[in-house]
């Protein structure tokens, strides 16, 4: 059998029309990357084929596929880049909470994100992005007709009081109370000098 370049790739690979993708049909790592090879000698197919057409990949940098799909092994659809910028470009990255900016694009650095805590991890909430849900909120009549109801009105209401029997709650307020007051004292300190 010919495992030839020309002869190997073609048997193996369907092509995408709407994407140019090259769909590698063969062996797959466990992380769902192509591969080629036999025994311990397995290569990603991503980068035998971008070391066919451009190369070997440069030390310290790694290869994305610009087009998002793993499986993927047209070398025109990767990019050399360091190991930090794809983990930001990724899965991962999209799912960082320490990205630039958010999933629409609004910067995170001018102050426009605040962070929450959600199941015991931080979350960044970005201003612009709820500012244009509340918007499409209260313009909403089914949405104003549903607040303004008896059933939700009891159902926040039920929610507070057990709120605020809860202890931890109890303790944050406290807290926030406190440095409410300490504020409003240095400020009239300020105030007097």
């Amino acid at each position: 059998m010919d495992h030839s370049f020309e002869n190997y790739i073609p048997a193996r690979v369907s092509s995408k029309v709407d994407t140019d993708c090259w769909i590698w049909n063969g062996t797959f790592t466990r992380k769902g990357y192509g591969r080629k090879g036999s025994g311990a000698k397995y290569k990603s197919m991503h980068q035998w084929q971008w070391e066919e057409k451009f190369g070997p990949v440069p030390d310290g940098l790694v290869l994305d596929h610009l087009c998002g799909v793993r499986i993927c092994c047209n070398p025109d659809h990767l990019e050399a880049i360091t190991n930090e910028e794809n983990i930001r470009r990724g899965r991962a990255g999209r799912n960082n909470p320490y990205r630039e900016r958010c999933k629409r694009g609004h910067l995170r650095s001018e102050g426009g994100s605040y962070w929450i805590k959600k199941n015991g991890k931080d979350y960044p909430i970005c201003v612009p992005c709820q500012k244009e849900r509340y918007q499409k909120l209260r313009s909403d009549p089914e949405f104003i007709a549903k607040l303004k109801s008896p059933e939700h009105r009891a159902k926040v209401a039920e929610y507070q009081r057990k709120r605020r029997q809860d202890p931890a709650y109890r303790a944050l307020c406290n807290e926030r109370s406190r440095i409410s007051k300490e504020k409003k004292k240095q400020q009239a300190q300020q105030l007097e000098q």
